[in-house]
């Protein structure tokens, strides 16, 4: 009778839990968050005639998630911002992986900002304070077609020469430059893969170096220096003791 009184009283409070929990899902109010989500095909427009302040992340990662309420609250702080943008990258989905990879992302987070095809990587701290302070004299107005007045003269020249160009010439320039970036880092890629095979063989003939030496002389010099000493220490006692000594 104990025993059935006690199933039925944990399918009691089960089925409590279960009214609770469904309770929650349907009256809780959605999370809502002012952060911009960038992946490949929004970025262009989303971050158009905007300085930015870019939280490149991955989901999985513990330093991530710690940074991530705190960068909710410095969206919040922007969200009304002409100028600023506040956004973050999710660098562990696939469509957002080749924006991470143009913009050389290397660990997680890592927080880039200004013009958005000019990216600075920012190296303070991570405290909402820190970070507000920063953005606060970083997210102003950069050198573009519209803010003319704020270029240098080196890049009103470029500005004036590339607005001459139709649309087409421009983007057979941008595929140009985009080839280079890409041959720069496939090279790259090429000799990190030869330093690693260096390594790799480095490696390789030390262990078995190691192992030749192991394997040889020093196995049996080091039982004989272990017994001699052991032989020391007993003689040692022996003569505090009156005794005679040992040989070994």
């Amino acid at each position: 009778i104990i025993i059935i009184i006690i199933i039925m009283t944990r399918r009691r409070i089960l089925r409590s839990v279960a009214v609770v929990c469904l309770w929650l899902l349907v009256t809780a109010e959605p999370c809502r968050s002012d952060v911009v989500d960038l992946t490949m095909s929004n970025y262009d427009d989303l971050t158009s005639e905007k300085t930015v302040f870019i939280n490149f992340c991955a989901s999985w990662s513990l330093h991530c998630k710690k940074l991530a309420p705190i960068w909710e609250e410095l969206a919040e702080l922007w969200k009304d911002s002409n100028i600023g943008l506040i956004a973050t990258v999710n660098c562990a989905t696939k469509s957002t992986r080749p924006l991470c990879n143009a913009f050389h992302i290397r660990g997680f987070p890592t927080i880039k900002y200004g013009h958005p095809r000019d990216l600075k990587e920012y190296s303070g701290g991570r405290t909402l304070d820190d970070l507000q302070e920063f953005a606060k004299s970083s997210l102003v107005p950069t050198c573009t077609p519209q803010n003319s007045h704020l270029c240098d003269a080196e890049s009103k020249k470029w500005i004036e020469e590339y607005m001459s160009l139709s649309k087409d010439e421009l983007e057979a320039l941008l595929v140009t430059e985009q080839r280079k970036m890409a041959s720069a880092e496939a090279a790259f890629q090429h000799k990190m893969k030869e330093l690693q095979e260096e390594y790799d063989w480095i490696e390789r003939e030390r262990d078995d170096a190691i192992k030749e030496i192991r394997d040889g002389k020093l196995g049996v010099m080091s039982t004989v220096y272990a017994a001699k000493l052991k032989l020391e220490s007993r003689n040692e006692e022996k003569k505090s003791g009156g005794g005679g000594g040992d040989e070994l």
